[in-house]
């Protein structure tokens, strides 16, 4: 139980600004920091070299798990990578290093694909 609300009061005092990173094609990408907030709901915004991006999802405060969705607002970014698609993705929490690691889905018609994903506070 201790775990778990040394985690609670981590994440709900450090709602603000994350970085994340991602791997594609054997290759790490990084994700400029942007805003995340929490509660039950998990709330952000952003920009990456794929375009601009919402954050929604739900944080499982008695699992430490994650799961939200990223959504790509088409038009924006890179048109030949951004088509407005849903990324999935799942985390789990990290005490030790105070980040989110997990795994990223993309399922579209023209593309899928998945690999690792993190999100760590910076700030």
């Amino acid at each position: 139980m201790l775990h778990i609300l040394k985690c609670y009061l981590f994440l709900y005092s450090n709602a603000g600004t994350w970085c994340a990173s991602y791997y594609q094609y054997g290759i790490k990408y990084s994700i400029p920091s942007h805003p995340l907030n929490f509660n039950e709901c998990v709330h952000g915004y952003g920009r990456d070299d794929i375009g601009e991006f919402t954050i929604t999802g739900i944080y499982s405060i008695e699992t430490l798990r994650m799961g939200i969705t990223k959504t790509y607002k088409l038009g924006t970014g890179d048109r030949k990578q951004n088509l407005g698609h849903n990324v999935e993705i799942q985390l789990d929490w990290n005490e030790k290093i105070n980040e989110f690691r997990g795994k990223w889905y993309v399922q579209t018609s023209m593309y899928h694909g998945d690999g690792e994903y993190r999100f760590k506070f910076i700030e």
